[in-house]
């Protein structure tokens, strides 16, 4: 019998395919205290996120993982690069709290002073004798004006008093930060090599030509990204940790990837959009890839619960919170709010806005059907093709992401109106069961992030209907 058939005959359903079986891989103490530790480059970008006090507590916990924490080479790249940029996004979201909280005083006094406008009109219908100002009676402007700024008083300190919680600035980050040599020392000779560049090449090949199509995961839902190269960014990431894994097998049978990545091509996702455990797909990968080896994923605040739990790790509430928040923030694909929030408040600003990037994009705009009303924002005309193609524009300003329900109520109406293809726009973004319909349904999402990327490529400024600020590179 050859050693072929004997590899056969010992391969069962329950040994080889139990990751479809159902069962989960709960993070106890073994995950914790054993195995390689692998932390993906939005947990280690939290850390310019947080306060200083987290930050050394966070910084403390990556020491006490010695040589089981490792990074992949993309990891390293990637924080390496986007460091500054998530410093400038936070001095950024702290500036526009405070326009947001003074536009907003300026807002309330023009629809008071509206409001006791009225009331002088009345009064001058009615033909009064009764002596009456609102200046004696404190509602005139610059009275509601004080009243307002007095009201919002201790959210404009609540905001100064966050930001001066952070310690690191932009400046800080120019060149080599504190924060950034600290990290060096923890992982130095712990970061995997690069790969050359045929198999960089290849990799990125395997992702978008034959993974991506197939759905197989991690990342085939960045596929859209500016480029190639940061289409394949998970993959690539993944890659590593599993050429590591086996590289490991011998010595560490577990691996802990440390994510607060929450797309659905890398976990079950369930349909009230709660995460439940890894894609069994990554776990059966990994098991063949490197026999023998239990991948867990883990949010970074979860593993600092876990770490205090059983490395005695000192982390405080308040550290998980900070970490809590910061991914909140992240979740908001790094809008630029104040933007955001005036298209919001003027929806035909933003129906003209996107009837701007659309014609610059290519497509044409059905006026006679658009102005019928036929249940879409917009009705397009795509000329891209042999024949002409009707696309319909559904657009969803909300604040919170976009539910499923939405795209079946969107593929309906198509169906009513006869439109070829169907494109939701959102200010924010898309919940995963939206974006997992999406993607079964053909329908065309645009999301906050990508609806700034395609301002950026295809409307110079002086075309904007309303001016959109510039984002940093770096």
């Amino acid at each position: 019998m050859t050693s072929e058939s004997e590899h056969e005959l010992s391969r069962s359903l329950r040994r080889n395919y139990w990751s479809w079986t159902g069962m989960k891989t709960s993070v106890g103490q073994e995950q914790i205290t054993e195995g390689m530790v692998v932390f993906d480059t939005n947990t280690l970008l939290a850390l310019y996120e947080v306060g200083a006090s987290s930050r050394g507590e966070i910084l403390a916990v990556l020491g006490l993982l010695g040589d089981r924490l490792w990074l992949p080479h993309q990891v390293a790249l990637e924080f390496s690069r986007n460091r500054r940029r998530v410093v400038l996004d936070r001095v950024s979201r702290f500036k526009k709290a405070t326009q947001s909280i003074r536009s907003a005083t300026a807002e309330a006094v023009d629809v008071l002073e509206k409001a006791v406008g009225v009331v002088v009109s009345l009064r001058a219908r009615n033909r009064t004798a009764r002596s009456w100002s609102a200046a004696d009676v404190g509602l005139d402007r610059e009275s509601l004006a004080q009243r307002l700024e007095g009201a919002l008083g201790a959210a404009l300190a609540e905001v100064r008093a966050l930001e001066a919680e952070h310690d690191l600035r932009p400046v800080d980050v120019s060149g080599l930060d504190q924060l950034f040599e600290e990290v060096d020392s923890l992982t130095a000779g712990r970061i995997g090599a690069p790969p050359s560049s045929k198999v960089l090449r290849d990799r990125v090949r395997e992702a978008l030509d034959f993974r991506y199509p197939n759905r197989i995961p991690p990342g085939y839902l960045d596929r859209g990204k500016a480029t190639e190269l940061e289409g394949a960014g998970d993959y690539l990431l993944w890659r590593e940790i599993l050429d590591e894994a086996k590289r490991r097998q011998a010595l560490q049978s577990r691996v802990l990837l440390v994510t607060d990545e929450e797309k659905p091509d890398w976990w079950v996702i369930n349909e009230r959009d709660e995460i439940l455990h890894a894609r069994p797909e990554l776990v059966q990968e990994m098991e063949s890839e490197a026999p023998g080896t239990q991948l867990t994923l883990i949010s970074l605040s979860a593993f600092l619960h876990a770490a205090r739990e059983y490395l005695a790790a000192s982390v405080s509430d308040e550290t998980v919170e900070d970490v809590v928040a910061s991914v909140s923030r992240d979740s908001t694909y790094d809008l630029d709010v104040q933007f955001f929030e005036l298209l919001r408040s003027r929806s035909s600003a933003f129906l003209d806005n996107l009837r701007h990037l659309f014609l610059a994009m290519g497509y044409s705009v059905d006026e006679r059907r658009t102005n019928r009303d036929e249940g879409f924002d917009l009705i397009l005309i795509d000329h891209t093709g042999p024949l002409p193609r009707t696309v319909g524009v559904e657009v969803k300003m909300y604040s919170r992401p976009v539910p499923a329900q939405v795209l079946d109520q969107a593929v309906r109406m198509a169906s009513r109106a006869s439109v070829d293809e169907v494109i939701i726009v959102t200010t924010g973004h898309f919940s995963s069961r939206a974006r997992n319909l999406a993607e079964s349904r053909g329908v065309q999402l645009i999301d906050g992030r990508e609806l700034r990327r395609l301002h950026e490529e295809w409307l110079p400024r002086e075309e904007l209907p309303l001016e959109l600020p510039e984002v940093d590179d770096d």
